[in-house]
C-alpha cells in the first residue's frame, strides 16, 4: 500500500458517512493500523501517524462507498464522521475520495488496546457488503 495524503483538503461534515471493510475485529484493526504507520512513515509525516483503512463520503450511501473504495470482503460496517469525532478520532483522505484513513490519534499498542472498543463503538454491526461477490 503507497497512500497519497491529502492533509490540505477540506473536512468532511459531521454528517459524512464513514465505512469500513470487515466485522472490525481487533486483531485485523491492529494489522491494519501497522501498516497505515508504515505508510505515514514512508510518507516523512510526524513520529508515523496511527490510522485504519476505510472510505468517507457525504450525500452518498455507505454502500456506494464501499464500491467505490473497491473492499472486496462479504462485510463493512458504517458510522457517522460526527460520531468518531465525539470518541476523538478523524480522517484524512487518501488517493482518491472517498479512499480515507480513518485517524486514531494515538498509538495502538497491540490488539488489545483500548481504543479499539471505543472505535467499534461508534460503528454499526456488521452487515454485508453489497459490493461482495
Amino acid at each position: 500500500m503507497e497512500y497519497e495524503f491529502h492533509w490540505d483538503w477540506p473536512l468532511l461534515a459531521d454528517d459524512a458517512v464513514v465505512v469500513r471493510g470487515g466485522t472490525m475485529l481487533p486483531s485485523d484493526l491492529f494489522d491494519n493500523a501497522t501498516a497505515v504507520r508504515l505508510e505515514t512513515v514512508r510518507a516523512e509525516l510526524p513520529d508515523g501517524t496511527w490510522g485504519i483503512c476505510g472510505g468517507a463520503a457525504t450525500d452518498v450511501s455507505a454502500a456506494e462507498i464501499i464500491h467505490s473504495i473497491g473492499y472486496p470482503g462479504k462485510w463493512m460496517r458504517q458510522a457517522r464522521l460526527g460520531a468518531l469525532r465525539m470518541l476523538g478520532f478523524e480522517i484524512v483522505m487518501v488517493d482518491e475520495p472517498p479512499k480515507a484513513v480513518i485517524l486514531l490519534g494515538e498509538a495502538a499498542t497491540g490488539d488489545d488496546w483500548e481504543g479499539w472498543e471505543r472505535l467499534v463503538s461508534s460503528f454499526g454491526p456488521p452487515e454485508p457488503n453489497p459490493a461482495y461477490g
